[in-house]
C-alpha cells in the first residue's frame, strides 16, 4: 500500500510504502524514493511542444517566402502585358 506524501518542492514527489522488516518482525515504512518519472514526462512533453512549435514556425516562414517569390513573378508578368 503506497502513501503519497505532499511534494517537498515543485518537482519531486516522495512515495512511501509499508514493508516487512524481517529483523524486527514488524511492518515499517519503506525507505523513501524520489518519483521524478512524472516530472520527466512533463518536461519531455513540453520540449516536444516547443520543438513542434519551432518546426511549424519554420514551415510557415518557408511557405511565406515561396509565396513572396510567386508574387514577384506574377507582378513582373502582369507588367509585361
Amino acid at each position: 500500500m503506497a502513501h503519497q506524501i505532499p511534494p517537498h518542492d515543485d518537482h519531486e514527489y516522495v512515495s512511501r510504502s509499508l514493508v516487512l522488516d524481517k529483523s524486527k518482525g514488524e511492518i515499517v515504512n519503506a525507505p523513501r524514493r524520489t518519483l521524478i518519472k512524472e516530472t520527466r514526462e512533463e518536461e519531455k512533453a513540453l520540449l516536444a511542444s516547443k520543438i513542434h512549435s519551432e518546426a511549424e514556425r519554420r514551415r510557415r516562414e518557408r511557405i511565406n517566402c515561396h509565396l513572396a517569390t510567386l508574387r514577384t513573378i506574377l507582378s513582373s508578368s502582369c507588367k509585361v502585358k
